[in-house]
């Protein structure tokens, strides 16, 4: 099971950089950015496993905030 509190779960370098994730218990998650960050520079969140359709930190925010997805 991954976790991890203090920085990534998994980092692993690609020809393109480095490939990270951020898990808790077992689900990816991560209030402080993208959950997800590929070495190509494409990101997606997640909140307690589940994916937010999101595009940037300050969307994703709002979507916490208001409970959009509960």
């Amino acid at each position: 099971m991954y976790h991890s509190k203090n920085g990534p779960a998994i980092s692993r370098q690609t020809p393109l950089g480095t490939h990270k994730e951020w898990w808790i218990e077992g689900k990816r998650h991560r209030i402080d950015g993208a959950a997800i960050e590929y070495a190509d520079g494409t990101k997606h969140w997640f909140y307690d496993g589940e994916e937010i359709n999101c595009s940037s930190q300050e969307e994703f925010e709002k979507y916490v905030k208001n409970k959009a997805f509960w």
